[in-house]
């Protein structure tokens, strides 16, 4: 491997530029309140989509005080009553009176805030957590005991959310349930999301089995596809609004495929453009829509597929993280170490083209590299390789075998003593070892005598110094 010579710095291994994953979480207008942090609202709003064919040609009803956002009038679809949860973990405890207190659960989720005044005499109050069962449940359930307590004045139930509890919905679409005598789940209105203390609040007069919720989701959440594949996606309301304004919100069964109502989305959009591009695409109407994956495997290839709907506060987004993987393709690290320099690349060669059964691949991937020799440095850089590389593999022999070379290059910042500049490198990742730059990696395809596992291409070699240079790429069938 060829070493280049800064100054006082002896740079050798390989490159890469690691490019940041676009995770998006869902965000926008809340029920209730919104508070705390960026407003979660979408600078603007496009015009609303013309009724699809066959849609009718009135709006759907509005919905009743207090129902979630987004949510439509139900038509064939029922509330469904569900199973009691079972206990979990430890139960909190404590005596509150007259003067008031509070009371964090046992998993730090959820806590019971009693003003002073809610209660007339002291009082012994629990949280147990126990499996949830709720519709569009968020974390666990939680059972408030003494069972059915009430109070002189409303107390608040605070519950965390992390950003698992946001996909496939939105900080905005989050509320709470409780399970009434029934059975059924019943939201609770006017909640209060918190986006800077990521909690969402409800005020009660009573105790129940509670739960945090999410009032309507986009399915799948999440979902992971080869590429060219397609996924149906739809926006379910958990808790939609009744027909007759005034009648309490009850929960759809919307975590199975089931009779659960729809809410209409007014765009569709991959990783925040309109009807997506490069990394797929997304086309329907308002009810539902289909993502079709690109062509070629994406980096990075986790895309964010969303729905924005109108909330009662705003532009309400809802996300689908859905991960695409090449249909044929290899995948596994490269790396470089001696007593100055460290790097590792993640690399997928994606399939480009296959002809007489010889298949090229090009690479995508990403990775870090750091330097340091105790004088000259440049701290730890991370980015996206480029696909200039490629990678052979004849399958017509037994072993299949292959050839291959690929090298990155990037911009970094190196601090001496005296000085601090830019400078770019370009270094090889795969082949070009031991040698004149540009020679190629080749070699047989390890085979494993056992068919369950993959075969590999893997090599190693020095630098002509102390560096060492491996890589191994796994098939993905």
């Amino acid at each position: 491997m060829k070493t280049f010579f800064f100054g006082d710095l002896r740079m050798t291994g390989l490159i890469v530029l690691l490019g940041g994953m676009l995770m998006l979480h869902g965000c926008g207008g809340g029920s209730g309140s919104v508070s705390g942090g960026a407003a979660d609202t979408a600078a603007a709003s496009p015009a609303p989509e013309p009724p699809a064919a066959g849609a009718p040609a009135t709006p759907p009803a509005p919905p009743a005080p207090g129902a979630p956002p987004g949510a439509t009038t139900p038509s064939t679809a029922q509330p469904s009553a569900t199973a009691v949860g079972s206990p979990t973990g430890n139960p909190a405890s404590k005596t509150i009176g007259a003067a008031g207190g509070s009371l964090i659960s046992a998993d730090g989720k959820l806590t019971l805030t009693v003003p002073a005044g809610a209660l007339a005499s002291d009082t012994a109050i629990s949280i147990q957590p126990q499996t949830n069962l709720a519709h569009g449940r968020r974390g666990a359930a939680y059972r408030l005991t003494p069972e059915g307590q009430t109070f002189l004045k409303p107390v608040t139930l605070s519950f965390g959310y992390t950003d698992q509890d946001v996909q496939g919905t939105a900080a905005g679409a989050l509320g709470a349930a409780f399970q009434t005598g029934t059975g059924h789940w019943q939201w609770v209105g006017d909640a209060t999301v918190d986006t800077a203390a990521r909690t969402v609040s409800v005020a009660s007069t009573h105790f129940s089995v509670w739960s945090a919720v999410a009032g309507i989701q986009l399915v799948p959440a999440r979902k992971t596809v080869k590429v060219s594949q397609i996924v149906a996606l739809q926006v379910v309301a958990c808790y939609p609004a009744k027909e007759v304004a005034g009648l309490t919100p009850l929960g759809y069964a919307c975590d199975v495929e089931g009779p659960a109502p729809l809410a209409r989305a007014k765009e569709w959009s991959v990783n925040g453009r309109p009807g997506g591009g490069a990394f797929g695409t997304v086309s329907g109407d308002g009810l539902s829509a289909t993502y079709t994956a690109p062509q070629f495997e994406p980096t990075p290839n986790i895309v964010a597929v969303s729905a924005a709907l109108d909330g009662p506060n705003g532009r309400l987004l809802l996300v689908s993280n859905i991960t695409v993987v090449g249909s044929d393709s290899w995948t596994g690290t490269a790396s470089y170490k001696d007593r100055y320099n460290s790097a590792q690349v993640e690399v997928t060669w994606i399939l480009l083209v296959r002809d007489n059964n010889i298949a090229q691949y090009i690479a995508t991937g990403t990775g870090t590299m750091a330097s340091d020799n105790g004088q000259c440095s440049f701290p730890a850089t991370s980015g996206s390789i480029d696909s200039s590389g490629f990678l052979f593999v004849d399958y017509n022999t037994s072993p299949p075998t292959y050839r291959g070379s690929a090298k990155s290059g990037w911009p970094v910042t190196v601090t001496c003593p005296d000085s601090r500049k830019v400078q770019f490198i370009g270094l090889p990742y795969f082949g070009g070892n031991s040698g004149t730059e540009g020679v190629e990696a080749a070699g047989a395809v390890v085979v494993p005598l056992n068919p369950d596992q993959a075969m590999r291409i893997e090599g190693n070699d020095t630098d002509g110094t102390d560096g060492v240079f491996t890589w191994k790429f796994t098939r993905n069938p």
